[in-house]
């Protein structure tokens, strides 16, 4: 799974917002929709950063908190160089039962 862009990702912590590179150990949050075949990295954290557990699951999704570390993923022939999330372990998971639907919406009570 390819992460960030022009070989540069950045820890999603508004406090932190490190550079990670090759080798850097990481968290994750993956997701996939329970109709969807492909995983989404939703936010990667740096080492001190990484989530140990799932902290908004919703109805419908299947999430993980992985660790994992960076590597390099080269297309020789393309002379293309992507980051991606190398040996990844689940740490913490929640199920498309799980969670909550969207909270944001209002009941009209009437006059």
């Amino acid at each position: 799974m390819a992460v960030g862009h022009d070989g540069l990702v950045r820890c999603t912590n508004a406090d932190c917002n490190d550079e990670l590179q090759e080798g850097s150990a990481i968290g994750a949050v993956v997701y996939r929709h329970s109709d969807d075949g492909q995983w989404t990295v939703g936010r990667l954290y740096g080492g001190p950063c990484r989530p140990e557990r799932v902290r908004y699951p919703m109805v419908g999704t299947e999430t993980h908190v992985i660790h994992a570390r960076l590597g390099m993923l080269s297309d020789v022939v393309e002379q293309d160089h992507q980051l991606t999330i190398v040996a990844p372990e689940v740490v913490a998971s929640s199920s498309p039962r799980q969670g909550r639907e969207r909270a944001n919406h209002r009941s009209y009570a009437g006059p």
